[in-house]
């Protein structure tokens, strides 16, 4: 069974940087620091979450995986206009992207950061699933076929 699965998320964020170094393309590379962020996420350090998402912001900026995982990192931390800024850079990033559902996600966290914190905490919940969802249904060995998960973004 896989680290991320078996919720061995330490030795998941060691495989996932070995892998680094054997991603092809910055697809790939993002792909993998957006599971190093998931890891980090489910062991609540959302400090390492943001550093990690904007890493994989700077190799692939019209990716919106780091985004979202970002954002709701930042909410986590009560950084709430922070967590605005990263929606709206989501979204002005992703014009060139076809990734309709994950724009229109980042809108909808838009419109709900501009609203209450009931209304914040059910899009984070609802992202919570999704990427949960995500990260379960996609699994898949890394590239050096160590025993970590590779979620596509």
């Amino acid at each position: 069974m896989d680290l991320f699965l078996k919720g061995d998320y330490g030795d998941s964020i060691q495989a996932y940087d070995s892998a680094l170094a054997f991603a092809k393309d910055p697809y790939e590379k993002a792909s993998v620091l957006c599971n190093k962020a998931v890891s980090y996420f489910c062991m609540e350090l959302f400090r390492k979450v943001v550093k990690v998402c904007d890493e994989a912001i700077s190799v692939l900026p019209s990716l919106m995986r780091p985004y979202h995982l970002k954002t709701e990192a930042l909410m986590r931390l009560d950084k709430k206009e922070e967590a605005k800024l990263c929606v709206q850079e989501g979204i002005d990033s992703a014009e060139n992207t076809s990734d309709a559902p994950a724009v229109l996600e980042l809108r909808q966290l838009r419109y709900a950061l501009s609203r209450d914190d009931n209304e914040v905490t059910a899009a984070l919940e609802s992202m919570s699933t999704a990427m949960e969802t995500t990260a379960i249904a996609a699994a898949a060995p890394l590239p050096d076929s160590s025993s970590a998960v590779v979620v596509p973004a």
